[in-house]
């Protein structure tokens, strides 16, 4: 009896350190390293999951927020099933940088599901973006799903990926429907 199997290639989008490769490190180990190595490039990241019985398995692309690093970008959408685009809610300019971050995944990947994360919501006194600026730019941006993340804390880090994969899942069904 075959087992259904599916893998699906996810984007780590956004400013450098707002919190890309720490969410990624929390999500793979459920540990948190507050001087995590910054991200040269590129890393790609694999994990298995179960999801309704279904084995999943998610490849993370977690690209460099740094400016010289997004003339890759365009290359390694390709193929891209989904993608989380994060912002620092202690940072302005990773939340004005959105739509940078936004126009490249658009054109260079095929209608693929954006989930808005703001992360390091566990720094409540050095907090610049509220939750409504958050909500208002998804919105603005048509994106399914935004959510309040802390890598430090956990919280949300699982509800981010489950999140992800359901939509996933829902265009799948979507696609077998029509």
């Amino acid at each position: 009896m075959d087992v259904l199997h599916y893998q699906f290639k996810i984007l780590m989008l956004g400013e450098k350190q707002v919190g890309k490769s720490t969410l990624t490190y929390r999500y793979m180990t459920g540990s948190f390293i507050k001087d995590l190595k910054r991200t040269i490039g590129l890393d790609i990241i694999s994990k298995n999951i179960k999801y309704e019985g279904i084995q999943v398995n998610l490849i993370i692309y977690d690209f460099g927020g740094e400016m010289k690093f997004r003339s890759l970008l365009p290359k390694f959408c390709l193929g891209a099933h989904g993608a989380f685009l994060l912002y620092d809610c202690t940072n302005e300019e990773s939340f004005n940088h959105l739509e940078d971050w936004l126009t490249i995944a658009r054109s260079n990947t095929n209608d693929i599901p954006i989930i808005l994360l703001g992360t390091k919501i566990d720094k409540k006194s050095l907090r610049k973006i509220s939750f409504e600026q958050g909500e208002s730019a998804r919105k603005k941006f048509n994106l399914p799903i935004f959510l309040e993340i802390s890598s430090k804390t956990g919280e949300n880090i699982e509800l981010a990926i489950e999140k992800m994969v359901e939509v996933l899942f829902e265009r799948i069904r979507n696609i077998e429907i029509t």
